[in-house]
């Protein structure tokens, strides 16, 4: 029965939203002449509402008659009343204008409507000067008039030369006048005339002067740039190189002007070289000379312990200084020295310094061994000093335990392989059995202890731990009647304390007193503390 009740309320709660959904219809078909109007432009359209078109942009009603409204029906809008149609809009031809006409695209009636082009056409004899085109739009055509030109001869150029003489426009009968620029000469007529077809004649060319190769100097030779044929031209230089074991003094470049080659003759001196640098951790083999004559050759040695790196040898080169770079000296490197039985080696300095000339190797031996001889080694010009060292093991001090000392013969600082060690009892203890083995040997590092077989019993103990409870037993008592003293001690203090407040409490009273009563009715306002003082004071007078 629950279960029928649910089905039913389940069923209306559907129906319900059923009712509520609302058909829909899409966004109408407008097509490419026809658009909706701004107010029937909407996001959702329900059934029974009504859409309305207006013609696009360049476009014009095609009849005033026939229905523009279209209806949401369900969710399809009916098309079938919808007689509203559109045709472009047309801009008319346009007139002529000064000198030219225009021809329209495309041809025929549709030239001039919506989307149309006219273009400018300029009449023979004319050149058009600006607004080439003009558009047909949906207000109109774009654009201004066209202006065309009488056409004069295009002003001819002249690479490398100027005009002297003329200025545009050149029309009819017009002159121009040229001339080259400097380290340039003209090939051709430098005058031409303007006719009825254009220039008289083609415009002059204006080639490059040549300087023509320079003579070789003494001691050298000239190069050229750029390269090849261009490198006596106008505008090239030429350079000045010395013959081998010559250097340049003065006049090293000379260029192409005009009139000729600038400058003078380059002067060329034999090479010396100044004394070859000084390297550190090495010199020459050779003392050093004042002055080197050119690929004159010097050799570089090093220093004890250094080793040469790069070219020993250098010359005098053809720049005045020696090449290549002198070498350098860097330390010789031992290497690193290989472990050794029983032990390592460390370096000082530490890092890569370490295993370099003038490093120290410290011998350290492992642990359980100590070192007998050769304990450092140092890095020198052939190599490792010294020889490999030599590391003994020897046992650590041995540990007695379980109430045994080593006896004192045994006592010792160092235990090397084979050394005995002899145990006795601890103070207060004596062997279980006089017997057995008391002693272990060193083996290698290590001692065997399986030999050992002392055993020490606590019977002189027992009398020690005796007299030590009692005395602690005393100690016990005494602190006992120590606290006991406090207590009494702490009781007392608290009643002075006490007769103290009751003392001052009178005091007050006493000083109120005397400030209400005359001086001879003063009350009397000893405290006890005053007359135990007078009591003493007539104590001592007494002798009592």
């Amino acid at each position: 029965m629950m279960s029928n009740c649910c089905s039913q309320i389940i069923f209306l709660m559907c129906l319900l939203n059923v009712v509520k959904i609302r058909a829909q219809c899409e966004v109408p078909r407008a097509g490419d002449q026809r658009i909706l109007t701004p107010e029937s432009i909407k996001l959702t359209y329900s059934d029974g509402d009504t859409a309305t078109f207006q013609c696009s942009v360049g476009y014009k009603p095609a009849s005033l008659r026939g229905s523009r409204t279209i209806t949401c029906s369900g969710n399809k809008w009916d098309y079938s009343k919808l007689k509203f149609q559109c045709t472009k809009k047309s801009c008319r031809p346009l007139p002529d204008f000064a000198n030219g006409r225009y021809t329209y695209s495309p041809e025929g009636a549709e030239g001039v409507l919506f989307g149309a082009t006219a273009t400018a056409q300029c009449k023979e004899g004319f050149r058009l000067l600006r607004y080439t085109a003009r558009r047909c739009l949906d207000a109109g055509w774009d654009g201004r008039e066209p202006v065309c030109e009488e056409v004069s001869c295009d002003p001819p150029s002249l690479p490398n030369g100027k005009r002297v003489h003329g200025r545009p426009p050149y029309r009819f009968k017009s002159t121009i006048e040229f001339a080259c620029n400097p380290g340039f000469k003209m090939v051709g007529s430098p005058s031409l005339v303007c006719e009825r077809n254009g220039w008289n004649s083609p415009p002059p060319n204006c080639t490059v002067k040549s300087c023509g190769a320079l003579p070789d100097f003494a001691n050298g030779r000239y190069t050229y740039s750029p390269e090849g044929a261009k490198g006596v031209l106008f505008g090239a230089t030429a350079t000045a190189q010395c013959d081998e074991g010559f250097r340049l003094l003065q006049y090293p470049v000379r260029h192409c002007l005009d009139a000729g080659w600038d400058g003078r003759e380059p002067v060329c001196e034999v090479i010396k070289c100044p004394p070859p640098p000084e390297i550190p951790n090495g010199q020459p083999e050779e003392p050093r000379l004042y002055e080197y004559d050119y690929e004159q050759k010097v050799t570089y040695v090093c220093n004890a312990g250094y080793t040469l790196f790069g070219d020993s040898t250098v010359s005098c080169s053809n720049s005045g200084t020696f090449e290549p770079s002198p070498p350098e000296c860097i330390k010789k490197s031992c290497g690193a020295l290989p472990d050794f039985a029983n032990g390592r080696y460390t370096y000082s300095p530490e890092g890569a310094e370490g295993v370099l000339f003038g490093a120290t190797a410290t011998a350290q031996c492992d642990e359980g061994f100590r070192l007998l001889q050769f304990t450092a080694r140092h890095c020198l010009d052939a190599g490792w000093d010294g020889r490999e060292p030599v590391c003994e093991a020897q046992c650590e001090k041995p540990s007695a335990g379980h109430n045994r000392v080593l006896t004192p013969e045994s006592n010792k600082s160092t235990y090397s392989d084979g050394d005995i060690a002899t145990f006795q009892c601890s103070p207060g203890y004596e062997p279980a059995d006089p017997e057995v083995s008391t002693t272990i040997t060193c083996s290698g590092n290590k001692w065997d202890y399986s030999s050992l077989k002392l055993q020490c019993t606590c019977e002189k103990l027992k009398v020690t731990l005796s007299l030590t409870a009692q005395m602690l037993e005393i100690e016990r008592e005494k602190l006992e009647l120590y606290r006991e003293r406090l207590a009494v001690e702490k009781e007392r203090l608290q009643l002075d304390r006490d007769r103290l407040e009751v003392e001052k409490s009178s005091l007050a009273l006493c000083k109120k007193a005397e400030q209400k009563t005359e001086s001879h009715l003063k009350p009397n306002c000893t405290t006890a503390g005053d007359r135990e003082g007078e009591a003493g004071v007539v104590q001592e007078e007494t002798g009592s």
